[in-house]
């Protein structure tokens, strides 16, 4: 047989095959029986089934639990899984199977129900909703703890912080797993903790290796005392907060679209001598005379994102030493100066206090003034018309102290492995953990009168919780700032749910269109600003195309990770390199030379602000990006190690290599990161520059408001390396990075006021054009608006 007629043949009977099928249709769906693949508990009173072969339409099946004290109550198809609901929660240790009958399809069937995930289920309903913490009830002192498997818990009280034991009291478990005390009167000025002395389980060994029966303090502290030790002792301070006086300020609800954000760590705006503060942090904040909340006010922005302001843990294992379960080989300094390891999610940083200290054997945080300082701090930036946002880290807590929600109850809180790259990571999958995360965003928004938040590694989180923050916090205010770090942990949530919920989120896309690598090693790192890569990596941002409105994206080139775009600039344009041609470390000696900008590096960071400013949507700004500002680690001879051989001099997030920039400054708390505000002046032409941006944004809406059918996008065919945007043919901007050739563009005929052009921007007319067609010189940019 020929293969064109073998093939002829099979394809035949395959024809003829299906017509017969296709006949006896129903007599095979009668004959081909429905069965359970897989069921396993879903919720504590759910079991989710995986099916196969049961139809659409699932009335004519009865479903039924053994033992049969459980009664299904609700039955619910989706794809191939079948859900049941039971009157009642599966209990741990019992075992279950679920059966199913059809008269008319005379069949019947059943399987084993899987609890291993029971729980997990448990866990994740567990729920009260008394409020935690101490709290003055009717003249009484009322203790609350949750803890999930707690089955004996001691409240101890210390009237001063050198007491060992305290006073203590036995506590009630309420029936819901919340362990309470309660004393009469009020207990101003005293110190607390607790003890768990019996549990339900074997708990789990975590880092810092410490006792399971250790003192711990509140979770929910309005202020804690820290003692400057690894692993650091905490005690919760007892402290009315009330009575403060807000002189009538309140949250500024200014449309996030014209935010023009400033991300800043309270000790780089106040530590520096030339900051003028009469001392770092809250109160230097508030008496800078250069830094402070006078420099935010120079620069003309109208929000500032603080990092990290909860209580956090500065002391970190000792240095090349075996310690608690620790070798610390990774941070020379002991110590984290960034803030991003939470030790308490309610109590205000007591480091930054104006009596904060980390003198190793010093208690800090003693009198709780951190709560009405950082709240005077708040105050003052309202008054300015300054919205404050908080950076918050709920997706992981610290490390390397006595952190209470290890010692609470390891595995309720967190999740068995961490994908956060910092040690643990906390599960907002149980109602409580959510709550406290709420509860904890309500208290930072009615104590302190906090504008919005930015959440780290936010993609950790469940969608559950994101919606819950936003419809929650929301109440409290209709135009809180909800900003996420799209990425990081377990990856429970992506950038398309929170676009989808209504928040916003990072938009790291134009940072990495505009200055390439973060961390670039040498020249060979490439990038927009510095003409090396076509301008067509704008598009998305500048053209309002992307998915949600343009609210939701909050464009950045410079945040506290990974090198400033100074630095980046400065390494990627070949001006330092970090090796000598022999080979050595290049020690920058001079410093004002190394932070001066060349007039191609003044050039390259005029190219990135325009292309940052003329993105749609609220914009963001670093710390000293306004300045070209560099990370140099100082000569730290004597007080650190320096660090060389933990990667590549210049990428490595671990080496400390005396001056020479670095890309990750999170453990320096020194002037790597302190804003010195004379070197400020090295660079005076590029601040004026970002001051009249900063100025200009504000002023003109539509910069940050159109939408995308109010935007043309403007092209020089021979020239990709510029790009144009006609705003509603009322604002038209243009950048060119290209550095030996102009671009010209066709521009709608009119009169114009150009004011943005070369070296000088602002909201003043800088000269006036008339027509139809327009040339921009090579490395620069212009901004005009229609007369």
């Amino acid at each position: 047989m020929h293969k064109k007629q073998f093939l002829l043949r099979a394809v035949t009977l395959l024809i003829l095959a299906g017509l017969v099928f296709a006949g006896c249709a129903t007599e095979a769906e009668r004959t081909v029986d429905p069965s359970i693949r897989i069921a396993e508990v879903y919720e504590s009173n759910v079991i989710r089934m995986r099916v196969s072969l049961f139809p659409d339409n699932i009335d004519d099946f009865e479903f039924s639990v053994e033992p049969d004290t459980h009664t299904v109550t609700d039955v619910r198809r989706a794809n191939q899984f079948i859900y049941l609901t039971l009157d009642q929660a599966m209990e741990t240790g019992q075992s279950y199977r679920v059966s199913f009958t059809s008269e008319a399809y005379e069949v019947s069937g059943s399987a084993d129900v899987d609890t291993a995930p029971l729980y997990e289920a448990i866990f994740n309903e567990m729920y009260s909703d008394k409020p935690l913490g101490y709290n003055l009830e009717d003249g009484v002192s009322t203790f609350r703890l949750f803890v999930p498997r707690g089955v004996a818990v001691e409240l101890h009280v210390f009237d001063d912080l050198d007491q060992e034991e305290g006073t203590v009291y036995q506590m009630e478990n309420d029936g819901d797993q919340v362990f309470e005390a309660f004393i009469d009167g009020e207990m101003w000025g005293k110190y607390y903790g607790y003890r768990i002395t019996e549990r339900s389980y074997e708990p789990r060994r975590f880092h810092p290796h410490i006792d399971h029966d250790t003192i711990f303090h509140d979770p929910y502290s309005w202020a804690v005392a820290t003692h400057n030790e690894f692993p650091s002792k905490l005690r919760t301070l007892i402290i009315d907060p009330s009575g403060y006086d807000w002189e009538g300020t309140e949250p500024l609800q200014i449309d996030i679209r014209d935010l023009v954000i400033m991300e800043a760590h309270i000790r780089d705006l106040t530590a520096h001598p030339t900051a003028e503060a009469d001392v770092p942090g809250y109160r230097g904040m508030l008496t800078a005379q250069r830094g402070g909340i006078e420099y935010l006010k120079h620069l003309g922005v109208n929000a500032v994102e603080f990092l990290p302001i909860h209580e956090f843990n500065n002391i970190e294992a000792p240095w090349q030493e075996s310690s608690h379960g620790f070798l610390n080989n990774w941070n020379a300094t002991e110590e984290n100066y960034w803030g991003y390891m939470t030790t308490n999610f309610f109590a205000p940083e007591s480091y930054f206090a104006s009596d904060g200290t980390l003198e190793r054997g010093t208690w800090k945080g003693t009198d709780g003034r951190a709560i009405n300082e950082f709240r005077d701090v708040v105050r003052e930036l309202h008054k300015n018309g300054i919205a404050v946002l908080l950076d918050v880290v709920y997706n992981h807590t610290s490390q390397y102290d006595e952190q209470p929600l290890k010692l609470i109850d390891y595995d309720f809180y967190f999740k068995p492995q961490d994908r956060t790259g910092t040690g643990n990571e906390v599960d907002t999958r149980r109602r409580m953990v959510r709550r406290m995360v709420l509860d904890s965003l309500e208290h930072w928004m009615t104590e302190y009168h906090i504008d919005g938040f930015r959440f780290d590694l936010a993609a950790s989180h469940d969608r559950k919780t994101i919606e819950a923050i936003y419809d929650e916090m929301r109440q409290i205010n209709p135009e809180v700032y909800l900003i996420a770090e799209p990425w990081g942990g377990e990856g429970l949530t992506n950038a398309n749910d929170f676009i989808e919920v209504g928040w916003s989120k990072w938009e790291s896309g134009i940072r990495d269109a505009v200055r390439g690598q973060n961390r670039p090693a040498d020249s060979s790192a490439r990038n927009f600003a510095l003409g090396d890569t076509s301008a067509n990596g704008l598009v998305p941002f500048w053209g309002a195309t992307q998915q949600g409105q343009p609210y939701q994206h909050v464009n950045y080139i410079e945040s506290h990770d990974d090198a400033t775009l100074g630095d980046n600039f400065r390494i990627a344009s070949g001006f330092y390199s970090f090796e000598n041609p022999d080979g050595s470390i290049n020690r920058i000696e001079d410093i004002q030379e190394y932070l001066t900008n060349t007039p191609d590096l003044q050039a390259a960071h005029e190219i990135a602000a325009l292309s940052l400013f003329l993105s749609q949507g609220p914009v963001m700004l670093h710390l000293g990006q306004e300045w070209a500002r560099g990370k140099v680690v100082p000569d730290l001879t004597g007080e650190v190690d320096e660090v060389t051989d933990r990667g590549r001099i210049g990428t490595a997030s671990d080496n400390i290599v005396f001056n020479t920039p670095t890309p990750n400054s999170y453990m320096l708390d020194n002037e790597t990161n302190w804003i010195n505000f004379d070197h400020v002046e090295f660079n005076r032409p590029l601040v004026d520059f970002y001051r009249g941006l900063i100025e200009l944004r504000i002023a003109e809406p539509l910069l940050g408001r159109a939408e995308s059918d109010q935007i043309d996008l403007l092209r020089d065919s021979s020239n990709r390396y510029a790009l144009g945007t006609n705003i509603d043919g009322q604002i038209i901007g243009f950048v060119n990075a290209d550095r030996d050739n102009t671009a010209t563009f066709s521009v709608p005929q009119g009169t114009y006021s150009v004011v943005v052009e070369g070296s000088s921007a602002g909201t003043e007319e800088l000269r006036e054009f008339t027509g139809s067609e327009i040339t921009i010189p090579e490395a620069s940019g212009l901004i005009m608006i229609r007369k």
